[in-house]
């Protein structure tokens, strides 16, 4: 039996947590108050998977909602949407949180509908280029035609028209990497900043790609798709997961580039962009010890190792049972907490810091001790250097650990879901790009 679509969001961390009623006021706008109410006495609306009927209480952040789809009939007025730009067949406009973004020509009371009418053009023929959800606002492409509108939408699907979106979701370890989004499209992204437990990020949807399926998703609906699937919902999405902020979906146009259209323009985010609640809980880290340029010792304690020659490293010579020494094998500095990491919880990554020493003069599958000031580790080193740069700060390596006779092998996975603790593992893709989904 197929399951039933329905919403399901998570509860943000707030100054005063919000009441149950007013996160499903944020999630199903275009609800009406009897609606809500309905569905809180039939006990539909559960959380953390207990029926909750008190639209008064409470809810602590992290808390997950689900309550089933049902069909919005909250009648909704003349849309507010500013003019941003206009071409000879085009339009740009400022799309508002709430407004219906899909086009119904046999509903005249239709709000796109409407749309035409206040900038003054043909309903009949104003069309736009992409669909947009109700939650989502910002840029929005328009046709002055059918045909226009036709010609944009294959532009866009071509990979010919570039066009960067932003939005925000929860701190990332990796700051750039790549999404492989429904229809096979590939997503870039970039974390442009970070606001503690939150992030934000640039997003490229690689389109035109010959493996791309022909019904691959409009842009919205792909990025919110990739960013739930790699366990990252972007914030306000009441579909994946996302915190039920205020003020929407923090996803939006942010650039469009079509030379051959006359079409190339940017935006900021608005003043309201980033919530003023910390949404989600977060500790920063304590901070690393300071290398101070007088302080000899310590300067030659973190010196990295991108000098030595492979001319320096020593043949690695057995012991009289045959077994390779540890002391013959080349060194890495890293930092006492990776050590600490390797050893006392068989982690299998080395994360790059200010403490780790360099490993380009080091060939693949050459095993090192990893060296601290506190002690050693022996691990095997595998081969970054065909990894993309963007990926280079994540030394990718197999542990041989020889305390616990353990060994992590890792595979060429073009798209996998990989619960590992405490970051991601990049992926080889064909084409030589790489596939990240992002861990709980």
């Amino acid at each position: 039996m197929k399951n039933t679509p329905s919403f399901r969001f998570c509860a943000p961390l707030e100054s005063t947590l919000p009441t149950l009623d007013e996160l499903l006021r944020r999630a199903f706008p275009e609800a009406t108050k009897g609606q809500r109410k309905a569905l809180l006495e039939r006990g539909q609306v559960e959380v953390d998977g207990r029926v909750w009927r008190d639209v008064k209480r409470q809810v602590a952040d992290g808390a997950i909602v689900t309550l089933p789809m049902v069909h919005g009939e909250e009648a909704y007025g003349l849309p507010e949407a500013m003019e941003l730009a206009r071409g000879e067949d085009w339009l740009l406009v400022d799309k508002p949180i709430g407004m219906p973004g899909e086009l119904n020509r046999d509903n005249p009371m239709n709000p796109i509908l409407f749309l035409a009418d206040l900038l003054g053009l043909e309903r009949d023929t104003f069309t736009p280029c992409w669909e947009m959800p109700i939650h989502v606002g910002g840029p929005w492409l328009f046709g002055l035609t059918q045909e226009s509108a036709s010609v944009l939408e294959q532009g866009w699907r071509s990979g010919e028209m570039m066009m960067t979106f932003l939005a925000l979701t929860r701190r990332l370890e990796l700051p750039s990497g790549q999404l492989l989004g429904p229809g096979d499209v590939p997503i870039t992204y970039t974390v442009t900043r970070y606001l503690d437990g939150l992030c934000e990020v640039q997003l490229i949807p690689e389109y035109g790609r010959k493996a791309q399926h022909e019904d691959a998703p409009h842009p919205m609906e792909l990025l919110m798709e990739a960013m739930g699937d790699a366990n990252a919902p972007i914030l306000g999405d009441r579909m994946r997961g996302g915190h039920m902020v205020e003020g929407g979906v923090r996803l939006r146009l942010e650039s469009i580039l079509w030379e051959t259209h006359g079409i190339g323009h940017s935006w900021s985010a608005p003043s309201d962009w980033v919530p003023r609640s910390p949404v989600i809980a977060y500790t920063k880290p304590e901070k690393q010890r300071e290398v101070l340029a007088s302080d000899e010792d310590t300067r030659n304690a973190y010196a990295p190792l991108d000098d030595f020659d492979e001319d320096t490293l020593r043949p690695q010579r057995t012991t009289s049972s045959g077994s390779q020494s540890n002391l013959d094998h080349p060194t890495m500095r890293v930092s006492d907490k990776t050590l600490e990491i390797m050893q006392e919880r068989g982690h299998p990554w080395v994360l790059e810091d200010n403490q780790t020493g360099g490993r380009a003069h080091m060939k693949p599958g050459t095993l090192v001790r990893l060296v601290g000031k506190k002690g050693t580790h022996t691990l095997k080193l595998h081969n970054i250097t065909s990894w993309p740069h963007h990926c280079k700060r994540l030394l990718m390596v197999s542990c041989c650990l020889m305390r616990y006779n353990l060994c992590h092998p890792f595979s060429s996975l073009r798209r996998a879901h990989l619960p590992l603790p405490r970051m991601a593992l990049p992926v080889q893709n064909s084409d030589h790009r790489t596939a990240t989904n992002f861990p709980p």
